[in-house]
This record gives structure tokens, C-alpha cells and sequence, in this order.
């Protein structure tokens, strides 16, 4: 498992990308809160709670969906401090843009509530409290943390496995966005009677600024931020995927120049491998960039020839091919 780090040459070496993904994780959040929290306010004051628990859980996670696809490209489409420390945890991103990340979250948060309490009536059902997390009279604050704990985790593995594990890339089935989406819903459904099921600090802290309510607010910090932690650690020591040939990728070539490691490439391969090639005569050098096998489109096929005899190399065996590849760490094609 790799450790966390502080990643300050990830702001360093881009500033302007940076300032992008920070763009994009605050605006995304302050659509989260807008949109999802406004699923809050509205409908009839009698009848059975029910169906508003359903409409908000689903209102959640298809918002959280659309926000993957439309910012995930960007900044990764956190908009969750539980999700940034879950994946700082991982190594996935350095804890410098961490921090930063989770500042713009926070920020937009309170922009996000600010916006909803400025576009509807107060005397809309619900309007007052923006959709405000808070615990069931009969849930403890402790009992509160658990919960919150428990459905962040249950998020953050998702994320994990569906868009932040690259070893796992080739065996996500469907629409990642919409998987991690669903995962909200699904959390929302069981734990909005009894926390209000924030799953997401900054999506808390936006309608207690704009509200003035901070009643068990650290719940809504402590709790996901733990189940963001244990995620990330289960994950990456229990549940990631194991590396493949296809991920594998071998040292870099210490600036030679392209030819000169072409060249050293194919001499080391004539030497040492001399099973792999079936002989022919001609009078000229030439590289074909395409593969004989499907599953190794990235390693190319070469077809060497020299003034006396040429050798077409036969990718028969991804295994063997990285290993001509790899076995010889100053060549880097």
C-alpha cells in the first residue's frame, strides 16, 4: 500500500490546472447543495414521510451522478471532504491538493445554501432549514457517528473500485458515475430517518452557515471523515485489484534519445531472444507501430532487418514480450 503524501510538486508543476480542478470542485459542490438540499423543501406537510425520503435519496444520487460526468475529468468530481481525505489516504491524491480541495467543497457548500435560500420562499415546506442534517431524537450522537461512519465507507469503496482503482478499469461494468450515485441513494434510503444521511461534510456545513444551526454538527465531520479513513485503508489493503500485464509499465529510458533506444532495443532482442523471430532476407530498416496479438495493443510489433537478414518479431506471448521489454530497464519504447 502506498503512504499518503504531501504532493506539493502536484501544484507546482500546474498552477493554472489546479486552479481548474478548485473551480470545479467548488462549483460542483455548490450545485450538490443547490439541487439535492432543494429536494428538501417543497411538497405537503401531512401524509406519510416516505415518499419525500424516497424523492430526496434520489435526487442525491443522480445529482452526485451527473456531477461525475460533467466535472469528473477535471478535478475527479470529489465534492465530499470524506471522499478527498478517503482517497489522500489511498496516496491517490497528495494531501497539499487535499486540503485545498476540501476548502473549495466547504466554500461552495456555503455558497450552494446561500443561492437556495436566496431562489425560495420561506414558507415553502422545509425552506426554513434548507435541508439541514440532524439526528432522530432516539439516535444518539455517538450512534450518529457509526451511522455516518458506516455509509461514507460504503461510498468511498465505491469510488474506489469504480473510478479510482486503475488495476479495476477493465472490469468496471456500466456507468461509474451512476454506480456511485446509486451507492448514495441506497445510503440515503436507509439512514435519512435517523441522520438525515449527510455522507458529506461540506454538503452539512453549507445549511448550518446559512441557517445559524450547528446542533451535533461534528457529527457530520467525524463521522464520514472516519468512513472516508477506513475506506481508503480496506481498500488498498484488502480489496484492490492486483496489477495486470496490460498496467504494468517499465522504467523510463533516463533521456536517451528515441532512436538510440530503438536501436539498443533491437540488438538486445537479436541477442538474447533470438526464439522469437523467423528469418528472411532483404536490404532495409523499418518499424511497424501495429500488434499481432489483441490484448497488447500498446506493445508494438518490430519488424528488424538489416543489409543480410531481416526478423519479423511474433508477439506470441504478452508475458514474453514484457519481458524483453522490462528486462531491459534503459529502453523505454
Amino acid at each position: 500500500m502506498k503512504l499518503p503524501y504531501i504532493g506539493l510538486e502536484e501544484i507546482k508543476d500546474d498552477k493554472v490546472l489546479v486552479l481548474k480542478q478548485l473551480l470545479a470542485e467548488f462549483i460542483g459542490t455548490l450545485l450538490l447543495v443547490l439541487v439535492a438540499c432543494g429536494s428538501c423543501i417543497g411538497g405537503e406537510d401531512e401524509g406519510d414521510h416516505q415518499a419525500k425520503f424516497v424523492r430526496i435519496a434520489l435526487c442525491f444520487g443522480i445529482t452526485v451522478a451527473t456531477l461525475a460526468q460533467t466535472f469528473g475529468h477535471v478535478s475527479g468530481c470529489h465534492v465530499n471532504p470524506a471522499v478527498t481525505v478517503g482517497l489522500v489516504t489511498g496516496a491517490k491524491v497528495g494531501v497539499a491538493k487535499g486540503v485545498l480541495y476540501i476548502v473549495a467543497q466547504s466554500l461552495g457548500g456555503v455558497a450552494g445554501a446561500g443561492l437556495l435560500t436566496g431562489l425560495v420562499d420561506n414558507n415553502l415546506r422545509g425552506a426554513v432549514g434548507l435541508g439541514n442534517t440532524g439526528l432522530n431524537d432516539r439516535i444518539t450522537p455517538v450512534q450518529g457517528v457509526g451511522i455516518e461512519l458506516l455509509i461514507t465507507m460504503v461510498l468511498v469503496l465505491t469510488v474506489y473500485a469504480a473510478a479510482a482503482d486503475e488495476n479495476n478499469a477493465g472490469s468496471v461494468k456500466g456507468s461509474a458515475p451512476l454506480a456511485i450515485g446509486l451507492s448514495i441513494t441506497a445510503c440515503h434510503l436507509f439512514a435519512i430517518p435517523l441522520t438525515g444521511s449527510s455522507m458529506n461534510p461540506a454538503r452539512s456545513l453549507g445549511p448550518a452557515v446559512i441557517t445559524g444551526v450547528f446542533a451535533n454538527h461534528w457529527v457530520y465531520w467525524v463521522g464520514p471523515i472516519l468512513g472516508g479513513v477506513a475506506a481508503g485503508l480496506i481498500y488498498q489493503l484488502v480489496l484492490k485489484a492486483p496489477p495486470t500485464p496490460s498496467t504494468t509499465q517499465c522504467p523510463p529510458s533516463r533521456g536517451r534519445p528515441r532512436v538510440l533506444q530503438l536501436a539498443m532495443f533491437m540488438y538486445y532482442v537479436r541477442e538474447h531472444t533470438q526464439f522469437f523471430f523467423n528469418g528472411t532476407t532483404t536490404k532495409a530498416w523499418t518499424l511497424s507501430p501495429q500488434s499481432t496479438e489483441a490484448n497488447g495493443p500498446h506493445l508494438p510489433c518490430l519488424l528488424v532487418q538489416d543489409f543480410y537478414t531481416s526478423y519479423f518479431l511474433e508477439v506470441v506471448s504478452l508475458k514474453k514480450i514484457l519481458y524483453c521489454f522490462c528486462i531491459f530497464p534503459n529502453v523505454y519504447m
